[in-house]
């Protein structure tokens, strides 16, 4: 089974590359870093693939480098069949060649905030300095697990309007549905709120009290010339009018 590297893209998208060998991914995940920090992780096998790459976790951690070695467990169901399947006390022990390690093999039922705090707490420890390889062991049944019941799930619209309130998929799509054909014109009140506008000479002070009068974050500025149409020359804006008037100062 080979193990891998995640690379975290400034886009917040995962790239996923497989490695014959945990301290191999660890070796690249730690080359990577030193060009862009924290932007990569390992992924190693629990028991004798993250003992295989003990010698590349010690090397990173002497190079200073940060890298998050995720390392997958057996669940924690098999304590009773420790080893073949796992070791017993592992992430405390390999931690001695890493700078840190954090371990969810301790949560005895699924538990969001001991699991968000323990994750939480690897990452954090990638910015202590001297920098080096932070071990994170969650076991397979903790990943797998259900942090919160169906039931509550499913009573929590009826407990809280706001979330009996969101639309869903298929309400979604049967308003689009009836929006079809529709102009914009079509979805304006019928009767309109009155939109100020100001004259060219207006001075900037009485422009900045008609929006407070008529609570208008925007006022169009109109040119209303003898015998012809009104012609818009543009629009003020509540953020853009104190900028002007600073820069007049």
């Amino acid at each position: 089974m080979s193990s891998a590297v995640i690379i975290l893209s400034p886009a917040r998208r995962y790239d996923l590359g497989q490695f014959q060998g945990d301290k191999e991914a660890v070796f690249m995940a730690g080359g990577a870093n030193r060009r862009s920090p924290d932007g990569t992780a390992a992924i190693v096998h629990g028991a004798r693939g993250l003992t295989n790459a003990l010698g590349a976790v010690a090397d990173v951690r002497r190079s200073e480098v940060p890298v998050l070695c995720l390392v997958g467990m057996a669940s924690t169901g098999s304590a009773a069949f420790l080893p073949p399947h796992a070791e017993f006390g592992l992430i405390p022990a390999a931690g001695a060649f890493a700078s840190a390690f954090h371990d969810c093999s301790g949560m005895t039922e699924p538990d969001a905030r001991i699991f968000l705090d323990t994750v939480n707490a690897a990452f954090a420890a990638l910015d202590d300095r001297p920098a080096g390889p932070v071990l994170l062991g969650v076991p397979q049944d903790v990943l797998s697990a259900r942090f919160v019941p169906p039931a509550d799930l499913a009573a929590a619209p009826a407990e809280d309007r706001g979330l009996a309130a969101v639309i869903d998929e298929p309400h979604a799509d049967r308003l689009s549905r009836a929006l079809q054909g529709r102009t914009v014109a079509d979805c304006l009140p019928v009767a309109r709120p009155f939109l100020p506008a100001a004259d060219p000479d207006w001075t900037a002070p009485e422009l900045a009290e008609l929006m407070a009068r008529s609570r208008s974050p925007l006022i169009p500025v109109v040119s209303r010339p003898a015998r012809e149409p009104a012609r818009l020359l543009g629009v003020v804006t509540a953020a853009r009018l104190p900028e002007r008037l600073l820069e007049a100062v």
